[in-house]
């Protein structure tokens, strides 16, 4: 039974590779089927750093429980780097909230026509008729809160301001047309809010089928990783002798590799199911004149 011992840090490296580059050749077969803008994964960075002495005092009681229940200082370090990224690449990529933002930026456009479309007023009216019928959901305060802002600073200052908040490349995209006609005046605003509408409607269900398919490779990932885990724990508890080779330091070198290249394909895995930030259409400056620099 001792020959199997020198075999598991292969068969550790090989899982993590495989389950790695399966990860991968899924990314890019989505990158090629689905060839859409892909929106900032937001992230409440407030509410992260709340937690994050909490999970600090948290890795340093798991990795000085695993140090002194393996006495493997690698294991202790491997346990506590694990306690602290873990639940960040662990957890899937927040798409849900992106997907709902984009629905009701959506219902909020069409809204938008069909007020003006009805005739009961200019923009200005129509953005505060939005802003007081039943606004969508996942828009309601940036929504009323622009239209607070139309009677104190106008309408210019609070479309830049409701784009600023929302930091949302297709919400650019919307208010850059509100602004144009604001600017340039004309017709045809009612037939350009509806084909936006259609456009953010069409890639929040892309996004919704393609969060569907990127599920499976990240629950194979999880289902290796927590076999692995719990084939180790049970043969430390089980039968420490078995794992004796470990404690040398040639032992500890190579539990350092198996750790490090696991903890890579983990790392990869989340790198590629993660949504990237992509450029914004309007700059930061609320006052920036759409015919100059305010649009690129």
């Amino acid at each position: 039974m001792t020959a199997i011992v020198p075999t598991l840090p292969g068969l550790a490296v090989a899982l993590a590779i495989l389950s790695g580059y399966a990860a991968y050749r899924h990314g890019e077969s989505l990158r090629a089927l689905h060839l859409f803008r892909r929106l900032p994964g937001l992230v409440r960075r407030a509410r992260n750093h709340g937690r994050r002495p909490g999970r600090l005092a948290a890795a340093l009681l798991a990795g000085t429980a695993a140090w002194l229940g393996t006495t493997w200082p690698v294991a202790g370090l491997a346990v506590a780097a694990a306690t602290v990224a873990g639940p960040r690449v662990w957890a899937a990529p927040d798409a849900e909230s992106v997907i709902t933002r984009l629905e009701a930026l959506a219902a909020w456009c069409r809204r938008l026509a069909d007020v003006l479309a009805s005739g009961a007023g200019g923009l200005e009216q129509a953005i505060a008729t939005t802003a007081t019928r039943t606004p969508p959901a996942a828009l309601e305060q940036p929504i009323r809160d622009m239209a607070s802002r139309l009677r104190s600073d106008g309408l210019e200052p609070a479309l830049r301001h409701f784009a600023e908040e929302l930091a949302d490349p297709n919400a650019d995209a919307v208010v850059a047309a509100l602004l144009l006609r604001v600017r340039a005046g004309g017709r045809g605003l009612v037939d350009v809010l509806h084909a936006q509408a259609e456009a953010l409607a069409a890639e929040a269900a892309t996004r919704r089928e393609v969060e569907a398919e990127r599920a499976k490779p990240r629950t194979d990932a999880r289902l290796v990783l927590t076999i692995t885990a719990a084939m180790v724990a049970g043969l430390v508890i089980v039968s420490g002798d078995f794992l004796a080779p470990y404690s040398s330091a040639g032992g500890q070198l190579m539990l350092a590799l198996i750790a490090a290249v696991m903890g890579t394909a983990c790392w990869w895995m989340y790198r590629l199911s993660r949504p990237q930030r992509p450029g914004r259409l309007l700059l930061g400056s609320r006052h920036t004149p759409v015919s100059g620099t305010g649009v690129r």
